[in-house]
């Protein structure tokens, strides 16, 4: 076993077995635009993966500069073996998100995990 599959091995066993959340996954399928030129966004059936929230901002703190979060914006990491995408929607605790950004999370040449930024859809 090499040490980046033991490295993800211990992610997967230590924090997001034990402090990850479940949310609702829907992947993005494709778009289509009305006669006035609006696009309404296409979703597959939902399904659940486990994140790692942190960096949430409230609204009630956002006049606060925090970084570059935005109000109503949220990061979470993901195991190396979720495929999330841009554009993806996400439902955390009821509340829908937008996958915003995606980047791999490198450790000894290789991805141990995903951290993605969501932002809420209003």
């Amino acid at each position: 076993m090499t040490v980046l599959s033991r490295v993800q091995n211990k992610l997967a066993t230590k924090v997001f077995a034990k402090l990850g959340s479940t949310v609702g996954q829907e992947a993005w399928v494709s778009s289509v635009e009305d006669k006035w030129g609006d696009t309404t966004p296409t979703y597959a059936s939902s399904v659940d993966i486990t994140v790692v929230p942190y960096n949430l901002i409230k609204s009630a703190e956002s006049f606060h500069s925090f970084g570059d979060l935005q109000s109503g914006e949220v990061d979470v990491v993901v195991p190396y073996d979720t495929t999330v995408s841009k554009k993806d929607r996400l439902t955390f605790k009821t509340v829908p998100y937008l996958v915003k950004e995606h980047e791999d999370y490198i450790i000894l040449d290789g991805v141990a995990a995903y951290v993605i930024r969501l932002a809420k859809i209003l």
